[in-house]
């Protein structure tokens, strides 16, 4: 049994307490930090205080979360997944009220500083590869732990080139899409042309690869479980699930044709029962 799905889940979990803890040293230094006063930024502790607290909270449950990661407890994962998903959206909605009238100079003003702790995670797109490496590491543990017996191979069935054409396809047209969605929503709520790089590109860019992702994932996925549910109905039928070996009366956990292996809870149906064998010893004699 691969164990590293279970090292995969642990340094997710390690990982989210060192965000957490780098978090929390940044707000709490800047907490207790004094800032002058400016009236140009009339709201600034206003937004200090307010995003501050939303980051602590997120610092909070990510570091519960990073624990029963690496305790091997992945039932909290779309609880992970939507903090990111959160921080995601929270991190760039923060950068709209930078125009807005009033408060927008408070906002940015106070950004870098309530904000600064979110950046170690945004840095090393931790929200788009930790979410996808513990989601395949809590698929990879409860596989482990499941108990199927249907056995499967090949896993180049599953993994085609095809899907990485689907995947640039699927990039290349989300990103077309999503830049052209975003301009629009910048001009119409902010009233600006066009919005800065970071907002303009990245926005896009994130969101086309974790779509383009999530396809390939789903269409692996779905062929994996018709790869699986056909290997099943041979296995019930008595037959080897690679090469259609009548296993009847197999003796061993493995096919004679082809060698692959067979759950030893299906040798006993395999095997002729008594009542058989005494009705052809009857017949030979």
């Amino acid at each position: 049994m691969s164990k590293l799905p279970h090292h995969a889940l642990r340094s997710v979990g390690g990982a989210l307490v060192v965000f957490a803890g780098l978090g929390f040293w940044h707000n709490g230094s800047s907490l207790f930090a004094s800032f002058p006063s400016d009236p140009s930024t009339p709201y600034f502790s206003h937004a200090f205080y307010t995003m501050s607290a939303v980051c602590l909270a997120c610092y909070l449950v990510l570091l519960v979360i990073g624990i029963q990661f690496i305790r091997l407890n992945s039932s909290l994962l779309r609880l992970f997944i939507g903090v990111m998903v959160f921080e995601v959206v929270y991190f760039f909605s923060v950068a709209f009220l930078w125009l807005a009238p009033g408060i927008g100079t408070s906002v940015c003003a106070a950004t870098g500083v309530a904000n600064g702790g979110q950046m170690f995670q945004f840095v090393t797109l931790f929200p788009l590869w930790g979410s996808l490496l513990a989601r395949w590491a809590k698929n990879g543990i409860e596989a482990s732990q499941s108990g199927s017996e249907v056995p499967f191979f090949a896993s180049e069935q599953v993994s085609r080139p095809s899907d990485w054409a689907w995947a640039a396809v699927n990039f290349v047209v989300m990103l077309a899409v999503t830049s052209v969605l975003v301009r629009w929503a910048w001009r119409q709520l902010i009233g600006i042309p066009s919005p800065p790089a970071l907002v303009g590109s990245g926005v896009p860019v994130l969101l086309s690869v974790a779509n383009a992702l999530v396809s390939v994932k789903g269409r692996r996925r779905r062929r994996r479980e018709q790869i699986e549910k056909k290997h099943a109905s041979r296995l019930e039928a008595g037959l080897c699930p690679r090469c259609e070996y009548n296993l009847k009366g197999l003796t061993v956990p493995r096919c004679p044709e082809c060698g692959v292996g067979v759950p030893a809870s299906m040798l006993d149906d395999l095997r002729p029962s008594k009542q058989t064998t005494l009705s052809e010893d009857c017949r030979q004699s």
